[in-house]
């Protein structure tokens, strides 16, 4: 359990590591072809033995963009989650079938 610990605490990114996730995130959204409307960090939440580094994410496109998206952000070697998702139609009766995740 241990070792398994180890492991999974070297998956969390140290400081210097940060801004090179986020560009692997901002990599990941444009590879699944979302458009992004808003991308904007928090402040850091300190916890026992890591941080969480928030961010405030909206981005567009459709229902296998998004998908495609959150599958890559899953992808990534480094400890990444996705929380308090709202997912919506862009607009009130368009029939593009964009959606607004934020």
């Amino acid at each position: 359990m241990e070792a398994q610990f180890g492991e999974l605490l070297q998956q969390l990114p140290s400081r210097t590591e940060v801004p090179s996730l986020l560009n692997d995130i901002s990599k990941t959204r444009i590879a699944s072809g979302l458009e992004e409307e808003l991308f904007k960090p928090r402040p850091e939440e300190m916890r026992d033995f890591y941080a969480i580094l928030p961010n405030d994410l909206i981005v567009t496109g459709d229902y296998h963009e998004l998908g495609r998206f959150v599958s890559g952000v899953a992808a990534l070697s480094r400890i990444v989650t996705i929380e308090n998702i709202n997912i919506e139609p862009i607009e009130e009766g368009d029939d593009s079938g964009d959606l607004r995740m934020s």
